[in-house]
């Protein structure tokens, strides 16, 4: 009798594993699987990733994709926007790099061959990888503002502004983001000559938008991605920098420049332009008494350091678009 009751339960048993491992063999799944599959997909400790099953999505899961998200945000920034551009006055075009040090930071692209007459005042530069470049034939009047491909340095010709729009003959530039962390940005200029007032240029068609009356004469512009605006004044005597509001032209903060001889002394020509990068200034200044341009690196406490001194060159643009780095105060 028990070998008649047991036999039966054997064979159950038997079948019984035949058909598990039918259906292992097989691929299905048994919940354990299941459960390893969404731990390695990250759906079930990474959050709610939109990824297609390489963890491409933007959940904190451990899913097998490297990338870090299809979704995450694009700033519209190459790698050549995030660097420092400047003009000298025989129109050589150099990148700047504020990380290599010495004059090797400088490297010439290549000399501007725009075809507008005259030389180069001053420049910006767009997060769109574009340098707008003012031309001038003479110390009081402007010839075009020419469009450059900062890659390459060639010269896409005149834009649609025409000189001496709303008073505009000669003017400092830089662009500034809307606002902290915005990609969207606007292009200030200020007069040169005279009552310097500030304006948001839209550079392609040439359009001028008043915001204000600036506080000294002769600016020139760098702006950053935490939506500050800065105008260097080096008529000022010491020269400054200063913090302005971008929408009254009003001074908000003054760094003082104390030592920088001021450009309205001396009876030798002078050439500036400056550029924000990576949480301090580059000044690019020749003075009366000098005999080319030395940079300087001025901190927000007012620190400044001879960086690359008589640099062989009279610099007389400089432009950084808001792509370049930022370090948040």
């Amino acid at each position: 009798m028990n070998h008649k009751k047991t036999y039966p339960i054997l064979a159950l048993y038997a079948l019984t594993s035949l058909l598990f491992s039918a259906l292992v063999g097989s691929g299905c799944e048994t919940d354990e699987d299941t459960q390893s599959r969404r731990i390695d997909n990250g759906t079930e400790e990474g959050g709610e990733g939109e990824g297609e099953g390489e963890g491409e999505g933007e959940g904190e899961g451990e899913g097998e994709g490297e990338g870090e998200g299809e979704g995450e945000p694009d700033d519209g920034c190459s790698e050549e926007s995030k660097l420092i551009y400047l003009v000298d006055s025989n129109d050589a075009f150099y990148s700047f790099d504020p990380t290599v040090p010495g004059a090797q930071a400088f490297k010439l692209i290549t000399t501007l061959t725009c075809a507008s007459g005259g030389q180069p005042f001053s420049m910006a530069v767009s997060r769109e990888g574009f340098a707008y470049v003012l031309y001038s034939d003479s110390m009081s009047s402007c010839v075009a503002l020419n469009k450059v491909d900062i890659k390459t340095g060639a010269c896409l010709g005149k834009t649609n502004f025409k000189c001496g729009a709303s008073g505009y003959y000669l003017f400092g530039m830089g662009y500034a983001t809307t606002s902290a962390g915005a990609t969207t940005d606007d292009l200030y200029v200020g007069n040169a000559r005279g009552t310097s007032r500030l304006s948001i240029m839209d550079p392609e068609q040439g359009t001028l938008d008043y915001v204000g009356d600036l506080a000294a004469t002769g600016p020139e512009f760098t702006g950053n991605a935490e939506g500050e605006l800065w105008g260097f004044f080096p008529q000022k005597n010491p020269p400054v920098l200063q913090r302005i509001d971008r929408d009254t032209a009003a001074p908000l903060e003054t760094i003082s420049l104390q030592g920088l001889p001021s450009a309205g002394t001396g009876t030798g020509t002078s050439a500036w332009a400056f550029a924000y990068w990576g949480g301090s200034f580059y000044v690019f200044y020749k003075s009366p008494s000098d005999s080319s341009t030395n940079v300087y690196k001025v901190e927000y406490d007012g620190t400044i350091i001879n960086y690359i001194p008589n640099t062989g060159m009279s610099i007389v643009g400089a432009g950084v678009s808001t792509c370049a780095p930022v370090v948040v105060r």
